[in-house]
C-alpha cells in the first residue's frame, strides 16, 4: 500500500491522550527497568487445521519458534487443551493471560475464536484489559478472530486494550491488528505469519520496522495466496495505535554515533558516523526538516543550506531496537577557536603493552585536541574527569600551549590513569575533558573501553582409559576428571586457577587444585582432577555432587556438577533374563535375541504373538532416589497398529510403533516402589516389518541398597559435646565407635550425641566410624574425622610502620601471622581515640584519627566459633604531624641512646669539618624547646646531653653546623 492508515479511536481527550503519550514513550523513553521487550506471549485454540494444515495451536507455536530464533527469550503458550512445550495443561483463563501481560511481552499472537469484547480462547475481554497493571511494558497484538476490532456502534475489543489506564497512567497496548468482521479461518493465519516472519527479518530484502508495514506486508501475502479471500480479510482487518510506530523487540541499546558537536555559520554538511546500520539520521532547525537519510556502511552526511546566523540545530537518529539519539548542534561564528575531542592513544608499557585499556592496568593518556575554529587557541588548561567505579585518575591535568586553527594538538602522555583488577570486559568508560581559557571554555566527552577475561565452564568428562574406559565413575575405578573452560573476553587470564570439591563420601581426590596458567582468548583448555572411587561404593545407588570454581585474580566463575557412580543396568549380557526378577509373560514371552542389539551381544525381543495377542515383560523396584529409568527401544510393526507401550505402575508413559532405528527413552521417577512394564502389543489388521519390538540397556534409577554416610569431616570445641549427624539406607541396625576415649549417649542411632574423652582431648582428635547392617546380615561402613580445638593460638607482634606523620599519611596496614583455626581477627589500637582499624584478615587497616598525636599501641587477637584468643603483644608506633622544623634536610644522621630517655641521653656523631655544632630540639609543630651551641667536633665524637626540663611527647633533635646538618627522633619518657 502506498498509504497506512491507524486508528486512535477516542471518546473524549483523555482517551486520545493517553494513546499519544503511550506512542511517544514507547519509542523515546521505554520502560528499561526489565527486560520485557524480549517476552512474546502466544494464545490459540486447540482446533483446526487451517492454513498449511496447522492446527490453531500448532500455527502459533511455530511463530513462538521463529520469535525465540530472533531476538526473544521467552514464550508463553496459553493453548485451548494440554499441548505440552510451555503449554499447561487444561484451558487459559483470563488471570493467566493477565499475569503473563502484567509480567511484560512486547507481542502477542492470537489464533482461534473472538467476539467483540474477548478472546474465546482464555475469555479474555474487556473488563480484564481496564484491570491491567502493565504501565510501560506495552505489547502490540495480531490478532486472528472474529470482529474483536468491530468498532461500529459501540465500544470493541481492541479500543479496550488502546485506552485502557492503570493509575492516570497508559496500561493496555501500543498497537493491535483486529477484524472488524467474522474472519475466514485460512486467510488470516497466512498473514498472520508473513507479519511475523518480517518482524524477525526472514527477508533479507524486505526489512520494516513499523507495525503498519509489517502487518500491511501480512495482508499482502494473504492476498496473493487467497486473491479475494485474502483481500476481504485486508479490507476488514484494522489497525488501531499509530502505524508508523518503530516496534521493539530486543532491550535498548544506547545509540552511539560521532559528529561535530558544534559547526560554524557557512558550513553546509555533518558527517555522522556510527556503527547503528539502518538508523535514519535527521536535521532541523526550528521543527524543519533540513536534510535525512539511513546510516549506511557506518556513515552518512546530512547536507544542508549554510546558516547565515548563529543558531541551534537538532540532530535526532532513530534505530531497530535502539533508544533514540536526540542532540542540539550549535551554529557559530568562525573568528574564534572551537576546540572538539580528536582521539586518546593509551601508553600501557607498564601492563600488557598491546595499546588498549585493560584491567588492572597503570596507563598514560595523550589526548588530541582538534581546533575546529579559525582562530588559534593558546594557553589552554585540560582537565580530565571521569566519575566511575573501576577508574582512578592520577594525573588529570595540562597545558596545551598552543592549539593551531585547523590542526590536532596532544600533548605526549599529559594524562595517567588506574583500571581497577575487576573491571569487567568492555566496559564502557565515560570521560569528560574540559578545556579552558581567558576566552572560553569546552566540554568534550568520549568513551573509552576496557577489556578483560570472562571466565566460563563448559562442559565436564570422565576420562576412565585406566579403568573399563565407559566415561563413567565406576565402583573401584581411578579416574580423571576433566572440565573444559575457556575465555570469551578481550583479554587472557593469566595465573588461572581450578578447584573440584564433591561433598561424596566414596570419592578421594589426589588433588582438588588444578594450576590452568594463562587462559587466553582463543580456543579452550582443561582442568584434570585424579580421583579415587570408593570400591564399596553402591554400583548405581549413589550421586556424586561437584562444586568447581574457576579463579582469576579478582574474576570468578562456578558450577556445580552431578554424576552418578555406576550404573544399575539391564543389558541382557547374561544371556537369558536371571540378572533381575523379571516378570516374562504373555501369550508368547520375550526372548533374549543376538540378532543387532543396540550394543554388546544380547537384547530382548517380544514374542512372535499373533493377532490381539500381547507380551508382558516387567520388574518390581523399590527406587531410592529421584532420577530416570532409561532404555534403548526398536520397533518394527506397522504403524499405529501395533504398538510397543511402556507403564509405570500401569500408567502409560509412552508407545512407539512403526519401522524405526533404535531410539533412547528416559522417564523421571521420584523415591517408591514401582513396577516397569514394557508391553508389545496387536490388533488383527495384519503386520509389517518383523512384526516385533526390541529393548536394551535399561538403565535403572538408584535402587534401594545398604549405604551408610558418617557425615562429613568436622570440629567441636574444647569442653562441647558433638552431635552426630549420619545417614543410611535399607538398614536394620547400626552402631557408632571412635577411635579414641569418647562415648556415645546412644551408638545405635543415627545421630547420637558424642562426649570427647580425655585422649581425645590431648590428641586433639578422634575418627568416628558409623557401620550399618542389613536383613541379609551385610555390613558397611564410613568414617569422620572429628577435630578437637579450642580458642585459636595468640597471634604474633603485628608488623607494619612505627613512625607515621599525619602530614602524609592518613591510615596504615599491620600485618600477622596466619593463626591456625583462625575464622577472623580483630584489631584493636590504644588509645582507643588514636584511629579506627577495618578488615577481619590476618591484616588490617587503621584511619587514624588526624587529631591524635603521641604512642600508639597495636594488637590484634584471633576469634573462631570455640572462642577468642588472646590478644598479641603491643606494636607500638609514633603518630605524629611533622610539617616543618625549618623543612630539615638532613644529609646525615648520628647514633643516640637510650631512647626512649628522661632528657638525659648520649650521643655519637661523625662530621666531616672540625669547627662549633649546636644541637637543639624541636617538638612536632617545629618550636625549639632545649638547645646547646658552641659545641666543638671534630671526626667521630661522643658526648652526652641534659634536657632534663624537656617534658614527655616526641622531639627531634638537630645538630648543625659547619654547613652540615643531622637530625634523630628523640622520645622523652619520665
Amino acid at each position: 500500500p502506498d498509504v497506512f492508515i491507524g486508528r486512535f479511536s477516542a471518546e473524549n481527550i483523555g482517551h486520545v491522550e493517553t494513546q499519544v503519550h503511550r506512542t511517544l514513550t514507547y519509542e523515546q523513553n521505554p520502560d528499561l527497568n526489565f527486560d520485557w521487550f524480549t517476552r512474546a506471549i502466544g494464545i490459540a485454540s486447540s482446533q483446526g487445521p487451517g492454513d498449511d494444515n496447522e492446527y490453531d495451536y500448532q500455527h502459533i507455536r511455530n511463530i513462538n519458534t521463529d520469535l525465540m530464533n530472533f531476538t526473544y527469550t521467552y514464550d508463553a503458550e496459553l493453548f485451548d487443551g494440554s499441548q505440552g512445550g510451555n503449554d499447561a495443561s487444561g484451558n487459559p483463563s483470563p488471570a493467566m493471560v493477565a499475569t503473563e501481560v502484567n509480567t511484560g511481552a512486547t507481542i502477542i499472537n492470537y489464533t482461534g475464536h473472538g467476539s467483540t469484547n474477548a478472546w474465546s480462547t482464555s475469555g479474555f475481554s474487556s473488563t480484564n484489559v481496564n484491570s491491567l497493571t502493565n504501565n510501560g511494558m506495552w505489547p502490540f497484538i495480531w490478532s486472528v478472530a472474529c470482529v474483536n476490532g468491530n468498532f461500529v456502534g459501540g465500544s470493541c475489543f481492541a479500543e479496550a486494550w488502546l485506552r485502557a489506564t492503570n493509575n492516570n497512567e497508559p496500561s493496555g497496548a501500543v498497537a493491535t491488528m483486529m477484524s472488524t468482521i467474522n474472519q475466514s479461518w485460512n486467510p488470516p493465519m497466512c498473514g498472520q505469519d508473513e507479519m511475523n516472519d518480517v518482524l524477525v527479518e526472514s527477508y533479507p530484502g524486505n526489512i520494516n520496522r513499523t507495525f503498519g508495514a509489517a502487518s500491511m506486508h501480512g495482508c499482502m501475502q494473504m492476498n496473493d495466496e487467497y486473491g479475494g479471500g485474502g483481500d476481504e480479510m485486508t479490507d476488514t482487518w484494522v489497525c488501531f495505535g499509530d502505524p508508523a510506530l518503530h516496534v521493539r523487540t530486543a532491550f535498548p541499546q544506547a545509540l552511539i554515533a560521532n559528529y561535530m558537536p558544534s559547526i560554524f555559520i557557512g558550513m553546509t554538511s555533518l558527517e555522522i558516523t556510527s556503527a547503528a546500520n539502518g538508523s535514519t539520521a535527521c536535521l532541523t532547525e526550528n521543527g524543519q526538516i533540513l536534510d535525512a537519510g539511513i546510516i549506511e556502511n557506518g556513515t552518512i552526511t546530512l547536507n544542508f543550506t549554510a546558516p547565515v546566523n548563529p543558531t541551534t540545530l537538532t540532530l535526532t537518529i532513530t534505530g531497530f531496537n535502539f533508544l533514540p539519539l536526540i542532540d542540539e548542534i550549535d551554529v557559530m561564528p568562525g573568528n574564534m577557536p572551537f576546540l572538539i575531542f580528536d582521539d586518546a592513544h593509551v601508553n600501557d608499557i607498564s601492563g600488557n603493552n598491546n595499546g588498549f585499556l585493560d584491567f588492572g592496568e597503570s596507563v598514560t593518556y595523550t589526548i588530541d585536541l582538534y581546533n575546529l575554529g579559525g582562530v588559534d587557541a593558546t594557553d589552554v588548561d585540560v582537565y580530565l574527569q571521569v566519575n566511575d567505579p573501576y577508574v582512578s585518575i592520577t594525573d588529570d591535568y595540562e597545558l596545551y600551549d598552543l592549539i593551531p586553527a585547523g590542526q590536532t594538538t596532544g600533548m605526549p602522555e599529559g594524562f595517567a590513569l588506574d583500571i581497577a583488577d575487576n573491571t569487567p570486559d568492555e566496559h564502557m568508560i565515560d570521560f569528560t575533558v574540559t578545556a579552558t581559557n581567558v576566552d572560553t571554555s569546552w566540554i568534550m566527552e568520549y568513551q573509552g573501553i576496557v577489556f578483560a577475561p570472562i571466565l566460563n565452564i563448559a562442559e565436564m568428562f570422565i576420562d576412565d582409559a585406566a579403568g573399563n574406559g565407559n566415561g563413567r565413575l565406576d565402583p573401584g575405578e581411578t579416574a580423571i576428571i576433566k572440565i573444559k573452560n575457556f575465555n570469551s573476553g578481550h583479554c587472557p587470564a593469566e595465573n588461572t586457577m581450578a578447584s573440584l570439591v564433591s561433598s561424596s563420601q566414596y570419592l578421594t581426590f589426589s588433588s582438588n587444585i588444578y594450576d590452568i596458567g594463562v587462559l587466553g582468548v582463543l580456543g579452550y583448555q582443561w582442568s584434570e582432577f585424579e580421583v579415587e572411587v570408593d570400591a564399596d561404593a553402591p554400583n548405581g545407588a549413589a550421586f556424586a555432587y561437584f562444586n568447581y570454581e574457576l579463579v582469576s585474580g579478582s574474576f570468578i566463575e562456578s558450577a556445580q556438577f552431578q554424576k552418578k557412580i555406576g550404573l544399575i543396568v539391564e543389558d541382557w549380557e547374561t544371556g537369558d533374563f536371571s540378572k533381575f526378577e523379571w516378570s516374562n509373560s504373555g501369550s508368547i514371552p520375550y526372548e533374549i535375541t543376538n540378532i543387532y542389539p543396540y550394543e554388546g551381544v544380547y537384547s530382548a525381543k517380544s514374542g512372535s504373538i499373533g493377532d490381539n495377542e500381547e507380551c508382558v515383560l516387567s520388574v518390581n523396584v523399590d527406587v531410592m532416589l529421584a532420577d530416570s529409568v532409561t532404555f534403548i527401544l526398536k520397533t518394527s510393526s506397522q504403524q499405529n497398529k501395533d504398538i510397543f507401550k511402556f507403564y509405570i505402575n500401569n500408567s502409560l508413559q509412552g508407545e512407539w510403533s512403526g519401522v524405526g532405528n533404535w531410539q533412547k527413552v528416559a522417564i523421571p521417577v521420584n523415591p517408591g516402589n514401582y513396577t516397569f512394564k514394557w508391553v508389545y502389543s496387536k490388533d488383527d489388521t495384519g503386520m509389517a516389518g518383523s512384526d516385533c519390538a526390541t529393548v536394551d540397556f535399561i538403565t535403572f534409577p538408584p535402587l534401594l541398597t545398604l549405604t551408610c554416610y558418617a557425615g562429613p569431616d568436622d570440629y567441636n570445641c574444647t569442653g562441647s559435646e558433638y552431635q552426630c549427624d549420619g545417614e543410611a539406607t535399607n538398614w536394620v541396625s547400626v552402631e557408632w565407635t571412635s577411635s579414641g576415649d569418647g562415648s556415645f549417649d546412644d551408638p545405635h542411632i543415627l545421630n547420637p550425641i558424642y562426649t570427647p574423652g580425655t585422649d581425645d582431648l590431648s590428641n586433639g582428635n578422634a575418627i568416628l566410624t558409623l557401620t550399618a547392617e542389613d536383613d541379609m546380615g551385610a555390613f558397611v561402613d564410613d568414617d569422620m574425622s572429628l577435630l578437637i580445638m579450642g580458642a585459636p593460638a595468640t597471634p604474633a607482634t603485628p608488623s607494619g610502620p612505627d613512625y607515621v606523620n599525619l602530614n602524609t599519611t592518613t591510615n596504615s596496614v599491620y600485618t600477622t601471622d596466619p593463626v591456625p583455626y583462625a575464622d577472623y581477627y580483630e584489631w584493636n589500637v590504644d588509645p582507643i581515640d588514636a584511629g579506627t582499624f577495618y578488615g577481619i584478615e590476618n591484616s588490617g587497616t587503621i584511619d587514624w584519627n588526624t587529631s591524635f598525636l603521641g604512642l600508639a599501641t597495636i594488637t590484634v587477637r584471633a576469634v573462631n566459633s570455640c572462642g577468642e584468643g588472646d590478644y598479641s603483644i603491643g606494636y607500638e608506633v609514633t603518630v605524629d604531624n611533622f610539617t616543618s622544623v625549618e623543612e630539615i634536610e638532613a644529609n646525615n644522621t648520628f647514633q643516640l641512646w637510650p631512647n626512649p630517655n628522661n632528657g638525659s641521653f648520649n650521643i655519637l656523631a661523625s662530621v666531616t669539618k672540625a669547627g662549633n655544632y649546636s644541637v637543639r630540639a624541636f617538638n612536632i609543630v617545629g618550636k625549639e624547646m632545649a638547645s646547646m651551641s658552641n659545641l666543638y667536633l671534630d671526626g667521630q665524637n661522643s658526648f652526652t646531653i641534659n634536657f632534663n626540663e624537656l617534658s614527655e611527647g616526641l622531639y627531634f633533635l638537630v645538630i648543625e653546623g659547619q654547613g652540615e646538618k643531622m637530625i634523630q627522633k628523640l622520645i622523652i619518657n619520665k
